[in-house]
């Protein structure tokens, strides 16, 4: 190439640098720039160093040894002294009993750190590589370690921006999950959450109506982060009014879908189960957002599923309704309810296996709040995979106080 094109190139190549993304689209654009520089070439690799004696190229990774190899020097006996050898620049000429061209490498260092290589192999029916040409390798080199530099800085601030951005929603989070006293009214009460990651998007709450009644949420936002903290806390204090005003429960789904249907929050819905106890304890009524069915078990064995007919999750459909179903229910009952992150865990599929499963553990676990909850959320920490949160809240009717 002619050496003012060559420039010319190199110059583009500069100006480019400053405006790449990550690392990924870094060493897409170099080595096809550098196709260019150095036609005809018959092999490029940017090598990006991950640590521990590892350079990754071409979405693999490989030992500084396996990066060795593959230029004509002496193989070092460990990766240390390997990347003793990677670390000068190296220019072979196109050995006749070989079928490979000319070859060079260049180290890209960051302030004394080692953080890369760039591998440039000509095509055997080529013109050798030169000084020349190892000298506007250097160059390249330099260019590409200072983009390296201003990339991982700039990911470094992003991650702790994220890093901030979850601690804030985790301390909104924890505000929002309530700690429950052992018993609301007539229901005795007991409530275990795990999140998989810092912040999750499961939520619950009991509040005491105006007559008496207790109402009782539980559900899981979409996502996670601020955005997801955001809707649980309009969510919280949205039921929180519509509870102490006796609301029933369709309706309170119906107002909690305006709301977050007013939020204008992109890609927010909801799955929710809402419930009212009346006074006694003894009448329940239910509704359902897309959430998981609740689980009642009467006596020692039965088990029963309710609330299986949902409507949809809240934030999916505006103007939905959701329908009630009502219960008769008796001293010593006890009604489990989980969000999916506990189905999950037990059946990947989140099928009747797991539901299956989910009511097994009630069926087995001792006639406690306490144990039930306990019982269920050792299953779930149990699982291999967990990936989502969970939160198990157990209610069981006492006698009137």
């Amino acid at each position: 190439m002619h050496p003012v094109l060559r420039m010319q190139r190199l110059s583009r190549l500069s100006q480019a640098l400053s405006e790449l993304d990550s690392e990924g689209e870094l060493e897409r654009y170099v080595v096809a720039a550098l196709f260019e520089v150095f036609a005809p070439v018959a092999r490029i690799n940017l090598f990006l160093s991950f640590g521990d004696h590892q350079l990754g190229a071409a979405g693999a990774v490989y030992t500084m040894s396996q990066v060795l190899a593959r230029l004509r020097t002496p193989r070092g006996e460990d990766d240390a002294a390997a990347a003793a050898v990677l670390r000068a620049p190296h220019l072979f000429a196109r050995d006749p009993r070989d079928t490979r061209g000319s070859l060079m490498s260049m180290p890209i260092v960051m302030r004394g750190e080692f953080v890369g290589l760039i591998v440039v192999e000509r095509a055997p029916s080529g013109p050798p590589l030169t000084f020349s040409d190892l000298e506007a390798l250097s160059g390249v080199g330099g260019q590409v370690g200072f983009a390296l530099l201003n990339l991982r800085r700039h990911l470094s601030t992003r991650r702790l921006r994220i890093a901030e951005d979850l601690r804030q929603a985790r301390e909104v989070q924890h505000r929002l999950l309530p700690t429950l006293p052992p018993q609301v009214g007539p229901l005795r009460v007991a409530a275990a959450y795990r999140p998989a990651f810092e912040v999750g998007g499961d939520f619950y709450d009991l509040v005491s109506g105006e007559s008496g009644a207790t109402h009782v949420v539980i559900g899981d936002v979409a996502g996670s982060g601020v955005a997801a903290a955001l809707i649980m806390a309009r969510i919280s204090s949205d039921f929180r009014r519509l509870a102490r005003a006796d609301t029933s429960p369709g309706a309170i789904l119906l107002e909690l879908d305006k709301s977050i249907s007013e939020s204008k929050l992109e890609h927010a819905f909801v799955t929710a189960t809402c419930l009212r106890f009346d006074r006694t304890g003894r009448e329940l009524h239910v509704a359902s957002a897309g959430h998981l069915p609740l689980m009642l078990r009467r006596g020692e064995r039965e088990i029963e599923l309710h609330g299986r007919n949902s409507g949809v999750p809240l934030g999916v459909l505006q103007g939905q309704h959701w329908v009630e179903e009502r219960l008769d229910l008796n001293v010593g009952d006890i009604i489990l309810l989980t969000t999916d992150g506990a189905l999950e865990a037990i059946d990947p599929e989140a099928g009747v296996k797991g539901l299956l499963r989910l009511a097994k553990l009630l069926r087995e676990a001792p006639r406690d709040v306490e144990a039930v909850a306990a019982h269920v959320l050792e299953a779930v920490v149990r699982a291999e995979g967990r990936s989502d949160d969970v939160a198990v809240l157990s209610l069981q009717v006492a006698d009137c106080p």
